[in-house]
């Protein structure tokens, strides 16, 4: 009964890291432009199956342009940060005995809390730890500095 438990609450951590990333991307997907034209007179912007393909890409305007061999490093560092802290924040609610008095609906709710603190938290430590060296050489267009 119990290895079923744990099988089960693996499955469920899965799907929901699946679709946190999936959220994630659909959030950071370029949206269409306004079907309807704007009202202030300025001329109707062509279908995009028409216009030519955009030579820049569309990056942030705060961060600096990273390589593609540093962007993948710091999307591996950040993977290998959520996991182990998933790891390490779900073995402790749930197999830790000093908590087996805490009820189990606030151990999870404490769970998925931190986890979606983890995602920003696994974010910005891979930044320091790649991108550190990458920010003095690339232009900082960040103007909140």
């Amino acid at each position: 009964m119990e290895r079923q438990r744990v099988i089960f609450l693996v499955l469920v951590i899965a799907w929901t890291i699946f679709r946190l990333v999936r959220y994630l991307r659909m959030s950071a997907a370029r949206r269409p432009p306004p079907a309807v034209p704007a009202s202030d007179g300025s001329p109707v912007p062509p279908p995009a199956g028409s216009a030519a393909a955009p030579t820049m890409s569309a990056g942030s305007p705060i961060e600096p342009a990273a390589t593609g061999g540093a962007g993948l490093a710091r999307n591996l560092v950040t993977a290998a940060f959520f996991i182990a802290g998933g790891v390490v924040i779900w073995s402790l609610l749930l197999l830790v005995p000093a908590f087996e008095n805490v009820p189990t609906l606030l151990r999870l709710t404490a769970g998925v809390l931190a986890t979606l603190y983890l995602i920003q938290l696994a974010r910005g430590a891979a930044t320091r730890l790649i991108g550190a060296g990458q920010r003095g050489d690339a232009q900082d267009n960040n103007p909140i500095k």
